[in-house]
């Protein structure tokens, strides 16, 4: 069995387990360690395994865990990191990494360290305590970015994990998001969101304000049965979601609409299973009644746009304005998950008919 550890964005690290689960995974030994904006979660999967991880989207860094919840609280005993099979653990971890690395030569190493609390001497010893270690045991390794091989600290509660990095820049970042703008949502998070709406076969996905095309691109790619609609006031960020879309070979059909007008999408009346939509935290907007207006206005206009037995999964900041907005209309509203969106609280939410007629 290998320990592996997945890097989420904070609080997403219980829905890269659900993701495990679904994709068919077992796994076993599950602990969640809390960071500063982040969560690690390490796993026991078998090795034959390790390659379907690279296929998770929640995920943003995947390593292979070299030592784990080794006692760090006096600075002064680090020796503990490096000791009892460390050079054993790294030549097993070395073939399961996706980085590309030199074939001749020496090997360039760097360490990183990332904490739940601010310790910067701490941190320091850490790393210098791991680069020792690494010189002094391979020797054509040089300390030196950037690197072939990333070795991370994982700090918490005076505890560390070791982890040797598997993956680069481009797993979180993805490939096909050249093309960005202020504000746009993390595909990882917009894969979560994904994850929550519980896309099936064949569904009709409509996003009425999809921006350069995140949630849709993050949808599409982890189900290429859904049929993809998007669109956008702004006609800039609909020209970056249509290089984006390219980019992923997902076909999106992109409109130039206002959302919330009555004349807007009437093709697609009663004919959308699933309306995702990450909706605006209120940055734009300075007083609380004039994002009750625009949530109003949205869902005022989308419920008609759902079949019998659809749905809306939004992400939101004011999760409280969606439930008033949204029960006086005859809908129900659950909250699924939360995290952090740009420093701000987030929650994703499924509005759906309640049972009662549409008022």
């Amino acid at each position: 069995m290998e320990r592996i550890g997945l890097l989420t964005a904070e609080d997403v690290g219980s829905s890269a387990l659900d993701e495990i689960t679904r994709a068919g995974i077992s796994y076993s030994r599950s602990v969640i360690v809390r960071l500063r904006n982040q969560d690690l979660v390490i796993v026991s999967v078998e090795r034959k395994y390790v390659p379907a991880l690279f296929s998770l989207r929640v995920v943003e860094d995947i390593f292979a865990i070299l030592k784990e919840g080794v006692s760090v609280a006096d600075p002064r005993k680090l020796h503990g990191l490096t000791s009892r099979g460390l050079r054993e653990r790294t030549v097993e971890a070395l073939p399961l990494s996706q980085r590309k690395r030199g074939k001749r030569g020496s090997t360039t190493f760097w360490v990183f360290v990332k904490q739940n609390e601010d310790e910067v001497v701490w941190r320091r010893s850490v790393a210098e305590q791991i680069v020792s270690f690494y010189e002094s045991t391979f020797a054509r390794w040089t300390a030196r970015e950037p690197a072939e091989v990333e070795v991370w600290a994982f700090l918490s509660d005076g505890r560390a994990s070791l982890g040797l990095r598997l993956t680069d820049s481009s797993f979180r970042q993805r490939r096909y998001k050249r093309d960005e703008r202020p504000g746009s949502l993390r595909p990882t998070l917009a894969a979560a969101v994904v994850l929550a709406a519980e896309v099936s076969k064949d569904e009709v996905v409509l996003d009425p304000m999809c921006g350069v095309g995140t949630l849709l691109l993050e949808c599409g790619l982890s189900n290429p049965d859904a049929r993809l609609i998007g669109g956008d006031r702004d006609r800039d960020a609909l020209e970056l979601a249509r290089s984006n879309s390219e980019r992923a070979q997902v076909s999106i059909d992109l409109n130039h609409w206002n959302a919330t007008d009555e004349g807007a999408f009437r093709s697609l009346d009663s004919q959308v299973s699933l309306i995702l939509c990450n909706l605006p935290f209120g940055k734009q907007f300075g007083a609380k009644d004039d994002l009750m207006v625009l949530y109003r206005r949205a869902i005022q206009r989308w419920r008609s746009l759902l079949r019998p037995d659809g749905r809306m999964v939004l992400l939101i900041a004011r999760p409280q304005l969606i439930h008033r907005v949204s029960e006086k209309m005859g809908l129900s509203v659950t909250n699924l998950s939360s995290f952090m969106v740009q420093g701000i609280r987030a929650t994703v939410v499924r509005v759906e008919r309640d049972g009662r007629e549409w008022r």
